[in-house]
């Protein structure tokens, strides 16, 4: 499936190119935050950015019943993915788009090996904690920032965590990759429900030692 989809998207790069350049040029110039949020990347409506070994990811997803959406943008590389389904949920169409864009940048593909030491199993550990809270309808655990607490703490903070996990809750939590960025380090998890099911999420924590962004991919 994925050698189909790289010949075709091989012979179409050019068009999703610009695209790519056009949509994320639009995105740009429209783009809502809230502006007493702090944690202003992890509510915006809009576009999400996040580094990723090097790269700058552009990313931007959505749906209404039946269809969902998902568009990734590579600045560096000026490579755009865009993948539309007939299905609601986002979360596999995420996957799908970021696979496909990892084939372009090898950078960018996920890791699955466990890593083991301190720090990640503290932050795994708390990932769990988050994952059942949202389950359990349970307090959220400490070691999240205020900002990101307060919008997780939401009506919409918990029914967009739910919603992700629409397919099934995860039983299985694995740090799979650590990323040291400029003023934080980026832990990446492998979250693993039942067969053939699996999400993706990155927990950025600052130098305090605080959580304050959880993203889904």
């Amino acid at each position: 499936m994925l050698s189909l989809l790289r010949a075709t998207l091989g012979a179409n790069r050019s068009a999703a190119v610009f695209l790519g350049d056009f949509l994320l040029f639009w995105l740009m110039n429209s783009r809502i935050t809230f502006s007493n949020c702090q944690a202003a990347d992890t509510v915006n409506y809009r576009f999400r950015q996040t580094p990723e070994h090097g790269k700058r990811v552009f990313l931007h997803n959505g749906g209404t019943p039946g269809f969902s959406s998902s568009w990734m943008y590579v600045m560096e590389d000026s490579t755009s993915v865009i993948v539309l389904a007939n299905r609601q949920d986002y979360a596999p169409v995420d996957a799908l788009a970021w696979n496909i864009l990892s084939l372009y940048t090898p950078s960018l593909m996920y890791r699955s090996r466990s890593l083991r030491g301190k720090h990640k199993m503290k932050y795994a550990r708390l990932v769990t904690v988050f994952v059942r809270a949202i389950q359990q309808k349970k307090p959220l655990p400490k070691g999240l920032s205020k900002p990101l607490r307060l919008f997780l703490d939401s009506e919409n903070g918990r029914g967009l965590w739910n919603w992700n996990f629409e397919r099934g809750y995860p039983t299985a939590i694995t740090c799979v990759d650590k990323e040291a960025l400029e003023q934080a380090n980026a832990y990446r998890f492998l979250l693993s429900a039942k067969a053939e099911v699996s999400y993706r999420l990155t927990a950025i924590v600052d130098q305090k030692g605080e959580v304050t962004q959880l993203l889904w991919w």
